[in-house]
């Protein structure tokens, strides 16, 4: 996360030695810094909830969650069969509550009809 600010100073008034009046001076130029924020934020703490459940028993869930920082992006991922984990979906928001719904049911029954859960 950064945060930007921008410094305008007012335009000078300048005097000239040789003549007795006074000239407005150029403005300086705009400059731009940027500040990093290098702690990050405490990870939020979802709650699932069931939405529904399909007619061959799988089950649809809601994630929910407290903000915990101003805009923040939240990226929700799952560990795939492979190993690797699999970006589900991203939320920008800044919501007190944040809601996402899963996009993909789950089964309670593996591929050999054994109970899962």
């Amino acid at each position: 996360m950064s945060i930007g600010f921008q410094l305008c100073p007012p335009i000078g008034v300048r005097f000239l030695h040789a003549e007795t009046h006074s000239a407005a001076s150029e403005p300086t130029r705009t400059l731009l810094a940027s500040l990093l924020d290098i702690l990050n934020p405490k990870p939020p703490v979802p709650a699932l909830s069931l939405v529904s459940i399909t007619f061959s028993g799988d089950k649809l869930l809601r994630m929910t969650w407290d903000k915990t920082v101003h805009n923040g992006t939240y990226y929700v991922s799952r560990l795939g069969p492979s190993g690797n984990w699999m970006r589900l979906g991203v939320r920008k928001t800044n919501e007190q509550s944040v809601i996402f719904d899963l996009p993909n049911a789950l089964p309670v029954n593996d591929e050999d009809g054994n109970l899962i859960y």
